[in-house]
């Protein structure tokens, strides 16, 4: 699948471990649980065309009502006048914008590097000195809202360094975490499944690993806090991801996927839904995984399908077998709601007209009730515009999912910038935990 390119890295500075990882699984912690509004209250829910209008690119930090779906939208960014760039975006949507109390957001600016805004107010705050292996592999902390952690590589005249690191924010101090121990020469090293990339479990334990080789590739688990690498896979398919719950790995496949033993990496159950199509990993509320993913081709079909990791269970949420249309292209999921778990956001670019349902829309599920509710109409052009892959949308979601992010070129303006989608529900004190 098509990803940001990657940029070499210079020598991190290693320094002694600062702080205790925390070991609270969101499965059970309070922050956890469901809100006990509905997210989709008030909010369009029919499968009616609602197409959208077309309108001059909004003024940066002037809210507006989105005129078809009534919510309040907001511009973020003007990456040409404030960074001199032509793109300011979430880095992906199965990767948190928001630090887990939404006091802080990240966006990536192209050929600057990763930004810190205010996560309420959006003002810009300054660029972050960090160094992850791929500029969309920079994890906020599901507890400590000033601590990112990333995986960093280097590699210069035979010499090479892989590191798990932590960086605060408020201080800029990275700390090494972990020192990955060589294994021949590798010529890059990152955290992904091949695929789309993946968000560690949601308690930092369980990762997920690939290095690079030069003929082929080496996965492995590796679990904090006791710093434990798990069986070694030397292959050159996707790399197995960690489990929400931490309890499982997730790897895709050929016309399917698979949950994995996270110390063996042996299959331990064949899925039913492509994991090579844009999907997340997330957890509903009873603390159970699932697959969100969009299915064109395997059975059934639709633009938002669910698939229990622990029991197997396939839920058509938004799909031809309950009345939508066919998926749009460019469709992506994001799951990472971490204080609302069974909450996702979907953004599909479709037709640039909007005419159809689901084409530039903005969308919000629940996979346990299967409510749908239809937020805002995006305007990018995506692959289609000048911009290409940068002005895909990208949708992510907050984690109290009471506001998504998304990225547009405006109809096929001359940048892509960031704009925030904020629900009814959400109220800037209650996003604090």
């Amino acid at each position: 699948m098509h990803r940001f390119p990657r940029t070499s890295r210079p020598t991190a500075q290693a320094s002694a471990l600062a702080c205790a990882i925390t070991s609270v699984l969101f499965a059970t912690a309070s922050q956890a649980q469901a809100p006990a509004v509905d997210l989709c209250a008030g909010l369009v829910t029919d499968k009616a065309a609602h197409p959208q209008t077309s309108a001059p690119r909004p003024a940066k930090g002037v809210p507006f009502k989105d005129p078809v779906f009534g919510t309040k939208v907001t511009r973020i960014s003007d990456v040409r006048a404030d960074f001199g760039s032509g793109v300011a975006k979430p880095m992906y949507a199965t990767i948190p914008a928001w630090n887990i109390d939404e006091s802080r957001l990240v966006l990536f600016v192209k050929d600057k590097g990763h930004a810190l805004f205010d996560g309420r107010t959006y003002e810009f705050l300054g660029m972050l000195k960090v160094q992850p292996s791929d500029i969309e592999q920079l994890y906020w902390d599901p507890v400590d809202p000033d601590v990112l952690w990333y995986n960093y590589s280097w590699e210069m005249g035979g010499r090479s360094m892989r590191q798990l690191t932590r960086y605060q924010v408020s201080s800029g101090q990275k700390t090494v975490v972990y020192d990955y121990p060589n294994a021949g020469k590798p010529r890059a090293f990152n955290v992904d499944n091949g695929g789309d990339p993946q968000y560690p479990s949601w308690d930092m334990k369980l990762w997920g690993v690939r290095v690079e080789m030069p003929k082929g590739s080496e996965k492995f688990s590796f679990s904090l806090p006791d710093k434990v690498e798990g069986a070694r896979v030397f292959n050159d398919g996707p790399t197995p991801q960690a489990c929400p719950s931490g309890r499982c790995m997730w790897a895709p496949e050929k016309n399917g996927s698979r949950v994995v033993d996270p110390k063996t990496l042996e299959t331990v159950r064949k899925l039913r839904l492509w994991g090579y199509e844009h999907g997340n990993m997330g957890m509903n509320a009873a603390g159970q995984d699932f697959f969100a993913a969009v299915q064109f081709d395997s059975k059934p079909a639709g633009t938002l399908i669910v698939e229990n990791l622990q029991t197997g269970e396939i839920k058509p949420i938004i799909s031809t077998a309950n009345g939508y249309p066919y998926p749009p292209t460019s469709t992506h999921i994001s799951a990472v709601a971490l204080r609302a778990p069974g909450w996702v956001a979907v953004s599909a670019v479709g037709k640039p007209e909007g005419r159809r349902p689901l084409d530039q829309e903005v969308l919000l599920a629940n996979v346990d009730t299967g409510k749908v509710c239809r937020i805002a109409h995006h305007h990018s052009s995506g692959k289609d515009g000048k911009f290409g892959y940068w002005a895909e949308p990208h949708v992510t979601i907050s984690p109290s999912g009471t506001r998504a992010i998304f990225a547009s070129d405006w109809e096929n303006g001359d940048a892509v910038d960031t704009y925030v989608v904020e629900l009814p529900a959400y109220k800037p004190a209650a996003a604090k935990h």
